[in-house]
């Protein structure tokens, strides 16, 4: 029971994390759900993030994706105006099979301020 707890309240809460960078500016990331896809799928992730005192486009990075998972889009950023994006995750039909396995997701603000969060992925064998 202790161990489900902090994850439903983190799930309640909407898990986040907020940098403060020059001035009053502030970037807040909201921890992305967990994914589940098979080899072969395409899946989708969305970041969610909060803007304060500033209004330009926030890049967006993935790392520790596992072996023959990949992010589809070339353009990786949250666009001036906008506080969210959905990228696509595609799974080679070799991908590496795992069970919640972590993925860094980290956007940056002015100044070169970083916030990550983290959101698990399971890739499958195809039924």
């Amino acid at each position: 029971m202790r161990t489900i707890t902090p994850i439903f309240l983190c799930a309640l809460a909407a898990c986040t994390s907020t940098v403060k960078g020059p001035g009053d500016t502030s970037l807040t990331l909201m921890r992305p759900a967990d994914q589940s896809m098979r080899r072969g799928e395409t899946n989708e992730v969305s970041i969610m993030i909060q803007r304060e005192n500033f209004t330009k486009a926030v890049p967006v990075s993935f790392s520790g994706l596992p072996g023959g998972v990949k992010i589809i889009e070339k353009d990786r950023e949250i666009p001036s105006g906008d506080a969210m994006r959905t990228f696509n995750l595609y799974a080679d039909n070799d991908a590496k099979l795992v069970s919640n396995h972590e993925v860094l997701v980290t956007v940056e603000g002015p100044g070169g301020t970083k916030v990550t969060e983290i959101f698990r992925l399971s890739v499958k064998a195809k039924p």
